[in-house]
């Protein structure tokens, strides 16, 4: 049973957004990264926001465009985001990186940094520790991919990737951490359209 979709059992998930959305221009081109079942999705559409919901799996895909119809759903990898660069006015990865092999964590985060616009706020849940591998997780029966990450090593690869104003919050949620960041509101862009699908 997926309980992913339930508010509830996440302490402290509704400040979070909160903080996010206080970050991100209103109505403004959200990417929810990793959207999951769309719970965030329907928080962040809700309050106005257009938000490009995005997930790895078909199946959490359907579900999410089932309970946020209105919205454009995209099947995606993370390391290879098929956007241009510099379209998002935000971006909330909400506990999707975690399920990436280390080695593929500085991929993940480059990539997001480019399609975010200079200024553009990205919120990355992730886990505080060291351990790397499958296991099941506590909200799914699933054995799923796990990468612990200790915040200041996460801080420094959202660094290493053009971030700046990087801050770590701790959640609500145990070992859960919240890593904060900008684009560098300095660097030069170029917006050919308000569409964030990337050109061939």
């Amino acid at each position: 049973m997926d309980t992913t979709g339930d508010f509830e059992l996440f302490p402290g998930l509704d400040e979070e957004l909160t903080r996010f959305g206080e970050r991100t221009p209103a109505g403004g081109v959200v990417l929810d990264l990793g959207c999951g079942v769309g719970r965030d999705t329907e928080w962040l559409a809700a309050r106005g926001f257009f938000v490009v919901p995005g997930d790895l799996s078909h199946p959490m895909l359907r579900l999410s465009a089932r309970r946020v119809p209105a919205v454009d759903h995209v099947q995606l990898d993370m390391t290879a985001l098929p956007f241009r660069d510099a379209v998002f006015a935000g971006a909330w990865v909400c506990a999707s990186m975690i399920h990436l092999p280390r080695c593929l964590l500085p991929a993940a985060v480059q990539d997001l940094h480019r399609v975010l616009r200079p200024g553009a706020a990205a919120a990355i849940s992730m886990k505080e520790g060291s351990e790397e591998g499958w296991r099941v997780g506590t909200k799914l029966a699933d054995e799923r991919w796990f990468t612990d990450v200790r915040r200041h090593d996460f801080a420094d690869l959202m660094q290493d990737a053009g971030f700046v104003r990087i801050v770590t919050v701790p959640s609500g949620r145990g070992s859960w951490f919240v890593a904060e960041g900008i684009r560098n509101p300095s660097e030069s862009s170029t917006r050919p359209d308000r569409s964030p699908g990337k050109s061939a």
